[in-house]
């Protein structure tokens, strides 16, 4: 076994520059086919997971792609205003999207609970003082406050409605209540239960609520425990309300004054952004959506949670079509490489059936000689795969790494195959020829 192996690597050396290049080739095609499979078999999990676990409704998030520059960008255009009330009256229309806003973000109050708990910007009590988290903003009434930043669910009509909370003391949101909100007016808020402890129904108190500098009125407290959708720490999830405020997300008005679109702009994009409440899979939602955005004129288009079909600015398309492009090429260079190997041992066979008989004449058996042509190739095929596992469990996500692995040996199998058809044909090419001929050669 010795000598074929040093054959084989005395072959590698005279062939390095090839055998590096199908070397590296083979690893690269090896890493994209993984990554296709395992975008594969990411959909097919989630198709699975919808019809499995969403057999009646979901709720699927929405968010808008302003990132980088993208919302100036946006701002430049004409009536961008006008754009962002048509997605959102066209989002909440449709059948398919069904969609309601809610969105969570702070509001910023006087005389803030000394409790971690209600802080936006704190997550523990150890770093946590209410007097060091102060804030000092201008208030409607000219005249500087010191706030503090707490957790706040901001909701239109149709969220109030889809989120059926409870509340133990007063009212719920009126319709007066989403009217649109200017400086200096009073709005009404309800609190979740553990605000209890700190205020009464009825109290006002001072608040900036990004868009407006304005007096909150508590006109109801949650029941314990209440809870609804909404995005923390990046993940939408089921999150208990008892130490958020809930604010109604407010109406637009029909005119749009100059004067107010940074204003609107920023309600707006707290309004765009929610989720869709359907029996469609996220990938229906995303085409509809992205239909509404593009009747209107909305750039970049709305993203819908655990779709697939998002179509990338950056890419120019969407993730199966990605997914779909990477599988190819992967594909490609894999027949590719492997007809190189397979062009590279029929070349060193023709070349060196000399060699070969004198390794015949030394003592080798004619099963060893074809060991020493076709090794090349399956060390080279090896190699690639060791180096692309082991490419793949440093970078890549644990969750995947056994899919990684079975779909890289589906393919390496798949490669071995190829070159076994090739072993055939040496064994073939072989047997042709009369290798004592070429000793008798000068």
């Amino acid at each position: 076994m010795n000598k074929i192996f040093l054959e084989i690597k005395s072959g590698i050396k005279s062939n390095l520059l090839i055998s590096s290049m199908l070397f590296f080739q083979l690893t690269l095609c090896f890493i994209l086919c993984a990554f296709s499979f395992v975008s594969t078999y990411n959909l097919i999990q989630q198709t699975n997971k919808f019809s499995s676990n969403y057999g009646d409704k979901q709720y699927l998030r929405v968010w808008d792609a302003f990132y980088d520059e993208a919302d100036e960008t946006f701002k430049s255009e004409p009536n961008y205003i006008g754009k962002m009330k048509s997605v959102y009256n066209k989002m909440c229309d449709n059948k398919i999207v069904n969609f309601f806003s809610e969105y969570n973000n702070p509001v910023y109050i006087e005389n803030a609970p000394d409790n971690y708990l209600f802080s936006y910007s704190c997550n523990s009590e150890s770093d946590f003082s209410l007097k060091d988290s102060e804030v000092e903003l201008s208030g409607y009434d000219n005249k500087n406050h010191m706030y503090n930043d707490v957790k706040c669910i901001w909701l239109d009509k149709k969220g109030l409605d889809y989120c059926n909370l409870t509340t133990e003391e007063d009212r719920k949101f009126d319709t007066n209540d989403f009217k649109f909100t200017e400086d200096g007016d009073t709005v009404s808020i309800i609190m979740g239960a553990d605000y209890k402890k700190y205020y009464k129904i009825g109290e006002t108190f001072n608040a900036d609520i990004l868009y407006a500098n304005v007096k909150f009125k508590i006109v109801g407290f949650l029941a314990e425990d209440e809870a609804a959708y909404t995005v923390v720490d990046g993940n939408s999830t089921l999150e208990k309300l008892n130490n958020y405020i809930i604010l109604p997300l407010c109406d637009c008005p029909d005119e749009i004054n100059e004067k107010d679109s940074e204003k609107l702009y920023n309600l707006l994009e707290f309004k765009i952004c929610g989720y869709s409440i359907t029996q469609k899979t996220p990938n229906d939602v995303q085409n509809e959506i992205t239909k509404i955005c593009n009747e209107v004129g909305f750039s970049p288009v709305l993203q819908v949670a655990k779709s697939t079909n998002y179509e990338s600015s950056e890419l120019m398309m969407d993730i199966d079509s990605l997914s779909d492009a990477m599988m190819t090429i992967s594909l490609i260079l894999l027949i590719f490489s492997t007809l190189t190997l397979t062009l590279f041992v029929v070349n060193n066979l023709r070349r060196n059936l000399k060699y070969y008989a004198i390794l015949l004449t030394n003592g080798y058996t004619f099963l060893e000689i074809i060991f020493v042509i076709i090794g090349i190739p399956i060390i080279i095929n090896m190699s690639a795969f060791i180096l692309s596992v082991l490419t793949l469990l440093f970078i890549c996500n644990t969750d995947y790494i056994n899919v990684l692995i079975f779909s890289m040996l589906s393919l390496l199998i798949l490669s071995l195959i190829i070159i076994s058809i090739t072993a055939v044909f040496v064994f073939k090419e072989l047997k042709k020829h009369d290798l004592a001929q070429y000793l008798r050669q000068r």
